[in-house]
């Protein structure tokens, strides 16, 4: 658990390094449940997350204490197409300012989130950004398009009736 705000963490650029299981983390669990995982592969995996304050950076005129966040896990997915597990590696990096109040310049910085200065739950933020990675359809690239492709290789049930249609009365 962070012993430290994520705003002291910041202003002393400390480093937290820490692990979280996947069942301490319920928003997630429920996603991964309703794209066909099975809880048993849930309850095996973990995040591992470092968190480390940057030196403060100017927004404008504003300068905001600065925070990196690196998550680090693989997504127990299920293909949509065959339904056979398909693990996503997931090693990302986030920056974030604290700050009550978003500036402009702050807020026209596409690389860079805003938290606010009371924020100080770190299974939250993970969790958040985790759902946020999580893809709308996961496919294998292609070890099951030969399923796919067998499937519609049935024959077509209207094509008697395409033959009747072609026929000279």
């Amino acid at each position: 658990m962070i012993s430290n705000s994520l705003l002291e963490i910041a202003k002393q650029q400390k480093t937290e390094l820490g692990e979280i299981s996947y069942n301490q983390l319920p928003r997630l669990c429920e996603a991964l449940l309703e794209h066909g995982t099975q809880s048993n592969d849930i309850a095996t995996h973990a995040v591992s997350f470092t968190l480390s304050g940057l030196s403060a950076r100017y927004f404008g005129e504003v300068s905001l204490p600065m925070l990196q966040l690196q998550v680090v896990t693989t997504l127990p997915m299920v293909c949509q197409r065959c339904f056979e597990a398909l693990p996503m590696p997931l090693e990302q990096t986030y920056m974030y300012a604290l700050c009550d109040t978003p500036s402009e310049a702050l807020l026209a910085d596409d690389e860079v989130e805003w938290l606010g200065l009371d924020a100080s739950d770190i299974h939250a933020l993970v969790e958040d950004e985790l759902l946020m990675a999580l893809p709308i359809t996961v496919l294998h690239p292609a070890q099951c398009v030969e399923v796919a492709a067998q499937s519609s290789s049935k024959p077509n049930p209207f094509a008697v009736l395409q033959a009747l249609k072609q026929r000279p009365s």
